[in-house]
């Protein structure tokens, strides 16, 4: 499967994903077309638009221009498993990004918040109740 995040006008970032197009930015209220999304489709378009917005904020730190940028997303799916065996990215920089910032983009984009969480997965826990109203969610401190 493939996603493509662009970056039209400089304006706002979109993701297009199967038959989703996702309109996000700073200056654009969200914008979603196409059928509903499954969860599993949200998680997927979440690390291409996470890294997105990453990439975004370098190239503004830097008064760079995002207009011509492309992320690629790539996943490969275990026939077996049905999971994901590995994700591939891709940014396709403009002609005039200065090459002396390509790695940096690349070390910023790995820096993406939903990446870094499956990386370093949280702990579940799960329980059934019956009977009871839900308890307000309590903080877990480290320990």
């Amino acid at each position: 499967m493939e996603m493509s995040i662009t970056f039209p006008y400089g304006r706002y970032m979109e993701g297009h994903y199967k038959d989703y197009i996702v309109r996000m930015g700073p200056s654009e209220k969200p914008w979603w077309e196409g059928p509903i999304p499954g969860a599993f489709d949200l998680f997927v378009m979440s690390i291409g638009l996470c890294t997105g917005s990453v990439v975004w904020a370098f190239m503004d730190n830097r008064d760079l221009s995002i207009v011509g940028t492309q992320i690629l997303l790539r996943t490969i799916i275990d026939e077996e498993t049905h999971m994901i065996v590995h994700v591939e990215m891709i940014l396709n920089m403009p002609g005039n990004f200065p090459a002396k910032y390509k790695d940096a983009v690349v070390r910023a984009a790995e820096s993406c918040a939903v990446k870094r969480h499956i990386l370093n997965p949280p702990h579940f826990t799960m329980e059934a109740i019956i009977g009871e109203p839900p308890k307000p969610a309590t903080a877990i401190s480290k320990r």
